[in-house]
């Protein structure tokens, strides 16, 4: 015996839309299965009736029953890249969307992709159709290229075939085509810092490489006319007026002479090197080495601080649009980073207190943290000194983020300033930490990261991270050629 079921769209089953059938089973109840989707968020009417193995005597049908299907609904896709009105590599870009969510289908939705020349997408220019990417995001790709140096927008929206079921479209972005060939040393836009075997390409062949190719990079960093000695002379100042709001009558001589030497000398050293060095040459001049150490510390808070106001004060501004994937993320790392920073700076005396064991307070290395923690809280009595240094501070920072966008537009990056103000301070508070030599390695890895944004390819964002390094040791010059004078002295 088998049952058979029918589905219309009315209760007198004039519009029948189903029909199924399967052999009845042992137990009390059959299950059945249509061979087609049902339309989403729609009422329907079905009933079954049961017929013999013959098919000669079929039973009445079963009173009608009702039901109503699923709503299908379909996330809106959200645009990667390109966005923020960045330049791409190539004239056949490669469009990046995260996936929108499909609720009420088992099936994959398809991911359509328009570009247009106009923002009201009166004058498309390409149209593309791809099913969803597993991993959550999916990449696109127009058939022809694009127009050399052109502004274009472009917009998604997911859909379904059966049933047919359309998302909203999604926010509009908008990107440019290069004007000419990207920074490629070596091959392909695309191509990574490669020679053969697959070894990585060291740092030397990388700068040559942008120096033949791309002289304007090292032009626009503006290193024959002081480039970054300018930055580090304003730190130098910066330097000596915390030293005389501490109370520490050294000569603006000396001053200059230990931060500069210090700075050479931590090129070589971990992240933070530099910090070390300059407070121990300190503390040999006849500055005590808890006073040395304070004034260090809150000269370099105080960067860290400027660089996290400079982009938080970006995003305030409006210097990126406010559907900017990172752009929230950025400013809660900012704000919440800059907080704790504050408060260990105003408050270090009792933070220390409540961080170090009793036992370790009353050893002399406990003593000595202590009261090097109370040097640092003292600076809160001289709020005008560090004010001012907060200033000069500012001052840094806008010069170090200068000078990496223009490098940047040397080797063809067509980022925009604000991209640079916000996202910059993030990958230059990297460089502080003690995680590697110089800058090279991870610091370069979060520059790469940070660009994918805005559309640059990773060889160029790794051309960019490498001369933020080598123009980084260059800015210590004048460290070397006075360690070099002390030496010669002394011999």
């Amino acid at each position: 015996m088998s049952i058979y079921v029918q589905v219309a769209t009315d209760g007198d089953f004039a519009g029948i839309v189903a029909r199924a059938a399967a052999r009845a089973s042992s137990g009390e109840n059959t299950e059945i299965r249509l061979d087609d989707d049902l339309m989403p968020a729609k009422t329907y009417f079905w009933r079954a009736r049961a017929v013999s193995s013959a098919g000669r005597r079929p039973g009445s049908w079963s009173a009608a029953a009702t039901f109503r299907t699923v709503a299908v609904r379909l996330g809106t896709p959200r645009p990667l890249s390109p966005i923020n009105d960045a330049t791409t590599t190539t004239l056949r870009p490669v469009f990046r969307v995260r996936n929108g969510t499909v609720e009420g289908h088992s099936g994959v939705a398809d991911i359509r992709l328009e570009v247009a020349s106009d923002a009201g997408f009166m004058q498309v220019v390409g149209r593309t159709r791809k099913a969803a990417q597993a991993g959550g995001e999916t990449d696109l790709q127009l058939s022809k290229e694009l127009t050399r140096a052109t502004r274009y927008y472009w917009r998604v929206r997911a859909l379904l075939a059966s049933p047919e079921v359309v998302s909203d479209w999604s926010a509009i972005q908008r990107f440019r085509t290069p004007a000419t060939a990207a920074f490629t040393p070596g091959g392909s836009p695309n191509a990574p810092f490669t020679t053969g075997g697959g070894n990585p390409r060291n740092m030397l062949g990388v700068v040559r490489d942008v120096a033949r190719r791309h002289p304007r990079a090292f032009r626009n960093s503006c290193q024959d006319r002081g480039g970054s000695w300018a930055a580090r002379a304003v730190m130098v100042v910066r330097w000596a007026v915390l030293l005389r709001a501490g109370g520490q009558s050294v000569p603006n001589r000396a001053t200059a002479r230990i931060f500069l030497v210090s700075s050479f000398v931590g090129a070589a050293l971990p992240a933070g090197g530099a910090d070390v060095t300059r407070a121990c040459a300190l503390s040999r001049s006849g500055v005590g080495g808890r006073a040395a150490t304070a004034s260090v510390v809150i000269d370099r808070m105080l960067g860290v601080v400027a660089l996290l106001t400079l982009g938080v004060t970006s995003l305030a501004l409006g210097a990126l649009e406010a559907n900017l994937p990172s752009a929230r993320l950025v400013a809660g790392l900012c704000l919440t980073v800059a907080a704790a920073v504050l408060a260990g700076m105003i408050r270090a005396d009792r933070i220390a207190r409540f961080v170090l064991p009793r036992l370790l307070q009353q050893a002399a290395l406990g003593r000595w943290l202590l009261a090097a923690a109370g040097e640092v809280a003292g600076y809160r009595s001289r709020p005008r000194a560090l004010i001012g240094v907060f200033g000069l501070s500012l001052v840094v920072q806008w010069l170090r983020v200068t000078e990496v966008f223009l490098l940047g537009a040397g080797l063809g990056i067509d980022a925009g300033f604000g991209y640079y103000l916000v996202f910059m301070p993030i990958g230059l508070i990297v460089l502080m930490l003690p995680v590697s030599i110089a800058g090279l390695g991870l610091p370069q890895g979060v520059i790469i990261w940070l660009l994918r944004p805005a559309g640059v390819s990773d060889p160029q964002s790794f051309a960019l991270s490498t001369l933020v390094v080598v123009l980084g040791v260059l800015g210590t010059l004048p460290g070397f050629f006075l360690y070099v004078r002390t030496r010669g002295g002394r011999a």
